[in-house]
Parts: C-alpha cells; structure tokens; sequence
C-alpha cells in the first residue's frame, strides 16, 4: 500500500474509488459520570469545556489490494440534535486512540476495558499529537472531519483497525456547545462513517 501523491506535493494521478466502513464499536465517555458505560446509547454526545464529553469510535480498516494508493480518510457524523451555533462556526478535533480497538459495553471516561488493568493512562482516552480537524456551523447536519493522516498511519504499520477520539477542543464552560451525534444503534441512515479513498494501477 502506498500513499498517492506521496512525491507530488498531494497530487493524485489516477481515478479514485471508495471503501466506507463503518463502526465496529462506538461510545461516548463523560468526565462528569467517569465510571458510567454509554456503549449502547442510540446518541454521541460530545461537549468542550471542563464537563468535557468525547466521542469513540474503533473501526475495522478496509483492505487495500496490493498495488492499490490509500489518498484520504474522512469519517463522517451526522448531528442528530442540532446545537445552537448562531452564526458562528466550531472546529472539532479527531485523534487517533493509543488503544486501536475496545469494546464499547466497557468503556468509560476511566477504562478502555473492565478492570484496573485496562485504565487509560489518561482519563477520557489515550491519543496521539496528530489530528485532523472538521468545521461546524449552523447549516450543518453532517460534520466530516480529515482522518487521512491517522488512517496512512495505521495503513503504513499494517494495523486493522483504527480508534478514533472525536473532541470539542474548546475549554471555556461558558462557550461550551453540546453536540449530538448518531451512533450506530440509531438510524441506518445515519451512522458515524469512515470513508477511505484509494486509486488502482
């Protein structure tokens, strides 16, 4: 596997074609309630701030046939409450779990699984100092953020999987919007999407 356009400055010389996969697991953890399990809920909530709530997600990576250039990665969310953004627009954050895969009936703001032994070293999750980002504004029922470089990464030391960390980087309680997404036990229609695009030989 390779990345296209690796050697000219981003550009893709062949016709691209899609894998989408969607979530094996997916939860959302809340420092408010850090012991509490939402791995069935049919919302991720996601709010900034010092009652910080962050969103998970583990997928299975698509396979990528020899030959075959991984170009980008976009994983899609789609609100299903609206938050009040006025005119003004809200960057999220993604990250890429330290942690590649979990289980989302064990998960919470302490725990990637059951027992003491499976704390984050970080409470709310471990990630990396790379992250895409993604822009919300009033008009916007799905938010797509960049994950190209979380998944190359993943792509280039053969993992299968990929765990995502969605958050609000906004600190001020004040300022803080709650978000609401669909989680893969609402909607069909609606689910959280990872969308990887490559091009063939």
């Amino acid at each position: 596997m390779q990345v296209a356009g690796s050697d000219s400055g981003g550009a893709v010389n062949c016709p691209t074609s899609h894998l989408l996969a969607v979530p094996t697991d997916d939860t959302w953890v809340d420092a408010a309630e850090p012991q509490v399990n939402h791995g069935s809920d049919v919302q991720l909530f996601l709010l900034g701030g010092a009652s910080e709530q962050r969103v998970l997600l583990c997928f299975a990576l698509p396979k990528l046939k020899a030959g075959d250039s991984f170009v980008s990665a976009t994983l899609a969310l789609t609100l299903s409450q609206k938050p009040n953004l006025g005119t003004d627009s809200r960057v999220l954050d993604v990250y890429a779990l330290s942690t590649a895969t979990f289980k989302e009936g064990r998960v919470t703001w302490l725990n990637y699984g059951n027992g003491a032994a499976k704390r984050w070293a970080t409470p709310g999750g471990d990630f990396g100092a790379g992250f895409g980002t993604g822009s919300l504004q009033a008009s916007t029922s799905v938010v797509r953020l960049d994950a190209s470089a979380l998944a190359a990464a993943a792509y280039a030391s053969q993992q299968t999987g990929l765990g995502l960390l969605v958050r609000d980087p906004e600190t001020s309680p004040v300022e803080g919007i709650h978000f609401a997404f669909a989680s893969k036990e609402g909607s069909a229609a609606s689910i959280p999407v990872l969308d990887i695009e490559y091009c063939g030989p």
